[in-house]
Formats: structure tokens, sequence, C-alpha cells
């Protein structure tokens, strides 16, 4: 917040001095004036009623100078404009040299106060000016003699220097401002420059912080397929453990019936109730071998399919009862605990093509 404040410190440090460079040039130019007076007509003292007029002016708008150089203007403004038409009806009327004063007025009451003292100025003066020439030509007012040349000289002479200096003086405010302006594009255009490259590199960093993210999804997707694929595998190995101890137990009695069975027949014990209690154990072992290792079997399918399809992820045709199934008795390990039911209740004959 340090520049915008020592910025408008220094204009009003510049307006300061404008107003004060201002009232110098009025002065000197009024003392200008007093000196062709002085020279000419030295014995008309209402010649110097003006002069005094701008003095007290001058004296004013130094004093407003201290609070707001702006009311110093105004000041300066509205009393040269009124000092000015006090001396024209007094002297020479439309003809007097005085009249060269309004453009001065006119043009710092619109430069500096805004374009309603620009409006306001320039009625008043028209007015002025116009009902003064009227009556001059309608007999109404009969002004005094026009001044000595050296004295019109002088007036024209002063109001001169007091328009160059206002020239000189807009003419420097417009090299500051346009210097500004210059300033200024340069420092937007830095910015510009400087925003564009900020833009790019949170714009290269975003795009690396998606891949990253990305990169991050993927992994996350793989490492849930792995987790789900290794609770699918303890649950399933789980299960396994049954069927496949169960086939191992009967197969453990299997053998040792045969040892029975050898021993027997080496030693001629064989008996015919022997046999047939043997043939019966077989049957029944046989059997629950084969339903052991049917359900191991059907296990192993499911499982098989059910992790090819969560670790491809790959479209294909597929019945929607079977699918089903399969996932279910995957999942019958670690549900079986569970207060729940599962109740499949799907036709069959649905055939899909999707992702399973």
């Amino acid at each position: 917040h340090n520049e915008p404040i020592s910025e408008e410190a220094e204009e009003l440090t510049s307006f300061r001095r404008f107003v004060t460079w201002t009232n110098r040039v009025i002065l000197g130019a009024g003392l200008l004036v007093m000196l062709g007076v002085l020279m000419t007509s030295p014995r008309e003292g209402t010649r110097y009623i003006g002069i005094a007029v701008l003095g007290v002016v001058v004296a004013l708008s130094h004093w407003q100078l201290r609070t707001s150089p702006q009311r110093a203007v105004m000041v300066v403004a509205v009393g040269v404009w009124f000092m000015t038409s006090v001396t024209i009806f007094l002297f020479a009327g439309v003809h007097s040299v005085s009249v060269f004063i309004y453009p001065f007025t006119v043009a710092m009451a619109g430069w500096i106060l805004g374009r309603r003292w620009l409006v306001g100025m320039s009625l008043a003066t028209i007015l002025f000016v116009t009902t003064l020439g009227i009556a001059e030509y309608a007999g109404f007012f009969q002004p005094t003699a026009r001044v000595s040349p050296l004295n019109a000289t002088m007036q024209i002479v002063a109001v001169l220097m007091v328009i160059a200096f206002l020239a000189h003086s807009a003419s420097q405010n417009l090299v500051r401002s346009r210097d500004r302006a210059i300033a200024l594009a340069a420092q937007v255009q830095t910015l510009n420059t400087e925003l564009e490259a900020r833009v790019a590199k949170r714009t290269a960093e975003l795009a690396r912080a998606m891949e990253h993210l990305q990169e991050s999804r993927e992994e996350l997707v793989r490492s849930q397929a792995k987790a789900t694929l290794s609770a699918l595998v303890a649950s399933v190995t789980h299960e396994l453990s049954t069927p496949i101890g169960n086939s191992i137990l009967i197969a453990s009695s299997l053998a040792d019936h045969s040892r029975d069975l050898a021993r027997q027949i080496e030693t001629s014990q064989l008996k015919k109730s022997t046999l047939t209690s043997l043939n019966g154990a077989l049957d029944d072992g046989s059997q629950m071998l084969m339903r052991n290792l049917a359900r191991a079997d059907n296990l192993l399918k499911n499982f098989k399919q059910v992790s090819a399809d969560q670790a491809s992820e790959q479209r294909r045709r597929f019945d929607l009862r079977e699918v089903v199934a399969e996932v279910v008795a995957s999942l019958n390990p670690s549900l079986k605990n569970q207060p729940h039911r599962i109740v499949q209740d799907i036709a069959p004959g649905i055939v899909m093509d999707s992702l399973p």
C-alpha cells in the first residue's frame, strides 16, 4: 500500500507547487500592469482598483493553499474573473485590453476544476460581455477612453505571460501523464508476462499433479484388486482345507484297510466277512472321496473364473446365474459364520455380454 500513498502525496505536492507559481506569475503580471499605470497615468486612482483586487485574490489563494489547493484555484479563478469584469466595466468596456484575461480564467477553471466550472465561467463571461456590448451599442453605457498604448502593451504582455505559464504547465502535465502512462503500460506488460509465466508454471504443475493422481488411482485400483484377490485366495484356501483334509483322511483309512487285507492274505486268515466289510468300507470311502474331490474341484473352478474376472476386467459373454453362483461360492467361506443367509433367485439362461 506504500506506492499509491506516495504517488498521491507527490501529486498533491506538485499541485501545490503549481498553484504557488500560478499566484506568483499572476502577481508579477499585476505588478507589470501597475508599472504601466505608473508610467502613463499615475494620478488616476481608479486604475489601481483592479491591481488591489488582484493582490487580495492572490493573498486569499495563498491562504487557502494551506488547506486545499483546489479551493485556492477556485479563489484565483473567481477573483481574477471578478477583477477583470470590474476593470472592463470601469475602463473602455468591451474595447478594454483586459478582455484577453477571460480566456486565461476560463481555461484554468476548465482544466483544473472540471467541466462544470468550464461551462459556468464560459456562460458568465459570454453573458457579461454580451450585456455590456449591447448596453454600449444602445447608449445605456458609456465607457471611458482607452488606455495609452504603453499601458495596453503592458497589460497584453502581462496576460501573455500568464497564458504562456498556463500553457507550459499544461504541457508539462501532459508530458508527465504520458510518461506515467508509458511506465504504467510497461508495468502492465511486465505483470502480464509474469502472469503468463505463472499460469504456465501452475498449468505444468497441475498436469504433473494430474499424472501423479492418475498413477495413484491406477495403483489404488491394482492394490484393491490384489487385496480382494488375496482375501478371496484366503477364503478359498480355508474352504478347500475341509474337502482336501477329508480326502486325506479317507485315503489314509483306505490305506489301512489295504494293509489289513494284505496281512490277512499273507497269514491265510482272510474271511468272507472281513472281505465283505472291507468292500463296504472301500465303497463308502471312494464315494466320500469323490464327493470331497468334486467339491474341491468346483471351488477351484469358481475361484479360477472369479479371479480371472477380477484381474483382467475384460468383457465377455457369460450366464448371469452361473457368475453369481461362482461369486457366492467364492464368498461362502467368509460368509458362513455370519448370521445371514444368501438366497439366489435368478432365472437360468440370461446370457450377457458385459463385464462380469
